[in-house]
């Protein structure tokens, strides 16, 4: 009779234990065989708005075409080679995820500290970012088209100059709203002087909508 119980009991709980998800699941989705499954989280960004925040910092290579006088570094024996550190600069960017993998960005540099003649670099132009896959970590490529509107920077003649930026990294979501990322810089001046600059960025990166 124990035993035609036990037997009975387990035929009473079949339906219920074959209607039960299995764990680390979610209501709602379905596979083909009827078993519920997780959803897929996708850690691309398309259609998403982004506000990337960094600091920068680096060692810039100048040659002058021509200097407005007086003294600085790079005046010295009327040398035309300059070399100097580069000042702490707020990198931002304003984006938005045109694919998984590709956003397009509005992109502000400001000089958190001034240049040796008291200028403080202020920059400002249009890139694009792209993330290599859609996973959590992915490498980074970057590249920018940048106006620079540093008045005096290098004591140069020219009060405008045109940038060109690279810029390739890591970039981790921790969830599909927030990521923080590093990255390897290099900046290319023509008009103003010959100027090459490579930094490193630290920085996070918030978006909108989930």
């Amino acid at each position: 009779m124990r035993g035609l119980t036990l037997a009975g009991w387990l035929l009473a709980m079949a339906p219920a234990v074959a209607g039960a998800q299995p764990l680390g699941t979610e209501p709602g989705t379905v596979s083909s065989q009827g078993q519920s499954i997780a959803p897929v989280v996708s850690w691309g960004h398309r259609n998403q708005f982004g506000l990337r925040v960094g600091l920068s910092m680096g060692y810039r290579l100048t040659i002058r075409y021509e200097d407005r006088g007086g003294s600085d570094p790079c005046d010295d024996m009327e040398n035309k080679f300059c070399a100097q550190v580069a000042p702490l600069t707020l990198d931002t960017g304003l984006g938005f995820g045109v694919s998984e993998g590709l956003e397009i960005e509005g992109r502000f540099r400001l000089g958190v500290m001034a240049e040796y003649d008291g200028s403080r670099p202020l920059q400002a132009g249009l890139g694009i970012r792209a993330l290599g896959t859609t996973d959590r970590l992915r490498f980074v490529f970057a590249v920018a088209l940048l106006g620079d509107f540093s008045g005096g920077h290098l004591r140069a003649s020219k009060e405008f100059d045109f940038l060109v930026r690279t810029e390739q990294g890591l970039h981790y979501d921790v969830t599909r709203n927030f990521g923080f990322y590093l990255a390897l810089g290099e900046t290319f001046s023509f008009l103003r002087n010959f100027s090459f600059a490579i930094d490193g960025t630290i920085g996070i990166q918030g978006r909108l909508p989930r």
